[in-house]
């Protein structure tokens, strides 16, 4: 596997001490590491506004940088790739809760421990990464529609058909479906990140902006319902799901 790591830190020190980590834990776990260096938000923001951002695997951020601080910075890179994702390193625990807003992986206090650093990167392989090549084939009218399953926001079913409806606001309709509504969306609900609030409704988390109760309310401004039957689990699912992230 080859992994695309952006690291940005403006001491030159502490950017070699994390190269070194990232490029210890490839060799252990035969894994090939493609490591970006910065050393300041300017010129990080710069390089990712010419590129492809989804490209990038991962995104390790000092937060303290001169000019723009990493919180800015991540905050400029949320409202355009919600899923890349981002590391926090930095020496000092108060930013602990912005971080958690943009919703880093970790946040990993300076100097870096290997067992830490280690962590992390099995955590982002094994519960992000995967993900980039899971499939869901959804069968229209004009043929097969293959949707990664990171582009879903949520998935209905209304009479009898699946309406999938994705995170840059297309949304497709399947024919009309022999099995399930659940058979049919059975691999979905396998990911930690796809619940299901509603017989009617799977929700992928990813895009849940808020939560009561009753109602799962989600970055396009469309509400979810929960029913009771559903509510316990979905409460301990998104809990748990915050604490992942």
């Amino acid at each position: 596997m080859n992994m695309k790591i952006v690291v940005c830190d403006d001491d030159q020190m502490s950017l070699e001490q994390i190269k070194e980590l990232l490029l210890a834990y490839g060799r252990e776990k035969e894994k090939r590491m493609e490591i970006h260096t910065y050393m300041s938000a300017e010129e990080l923001q710069a390089a990712l506004e010419e590129g492809d951002q989804t490209e990038i695997d991962l995104l390790l951020l000092d937060i303290v940088l001169e000019g723009k601080n990493g919180i800015e910075l991540a905050e400029a890179i949320r409202s355009k790739n919600k899923d890349m994702p981002i590391v926090f390193v930095t020496s000092s625990t108060e930013f602990a809760l912005k971080a958690y807003h943009v919703r880093a992986v970790r946040y990993l206090l300076k100097p870096l421990q290997t067992e830490a650093v280690y962590e992390m990167l099995d955590f982002v392989i094994a519960h992000l990464l995967t993900r980039k090549d899971k499939i869901f084939e959804v069968n229209t009218k004009k043929g097969c529609v293959n949707i990664n399953y990171s582009e879903i926001v949520h998935v209905e079913n209304v009479a009898r058909r699946m309406w999938v409806t994705l995170k840059n606001g297309k949304a497709y309709q399947s024919v009309g479906i022999r099995d399930s509504f659940e058979k049919q969306v059975a691999g979905l609900l396998q990911e930690e990140n796809f619940i299901q609030p509603h017989k009617s409704y799977v929700v992928n988390l990813d895009y849940v902006s808020s939560y009561t109760t009753s109602m799962l309310h989600m970055d396009n401004d469309s509400d979810i319902p929960i029913s009771r039957r559903n509510s316990q689990e979905v409460k301990q699912r998104y809990l748990k799901y915050l604490t992942l992230r």
